[in-house]
């Protein structure tokens, strides 16, 4: 999960870069569309990943299924 959010997030940084060096919003919508999308997915990961760590010494593996299972289907 750490080297999925971290590509997630070097992405949105390669957009933004890209975005600032060439200097034009004309496909501005595509550019909010692909940003809000990487950061939206590495956001909800590291959620899964917060929930999956916090319950998972406790209740083992039920917890990180159910979580999953939850995360796939948002």
């Amino acid at each position: 999960m750490d080297a999925f959010c971290a590509c997630l997030l070097f992405m949105a940084s390669l957009l933004v870069m890209y975005a600032a060096l060439t200097r034009t919003n004309f496909p501005f919508n595509a550019f909010l569309s692909a940003f809000i999308s990487c950061t939206g997915t590495a956001v909800l990961t590291v959620c899964l990943r917060i929930q999956v760590c916090a319950h998972g010494n406790k209740l083992g593996n039920a917890v990180l299924n159910y979580e999953q299972a939850n995360f796939q289907t948002d």
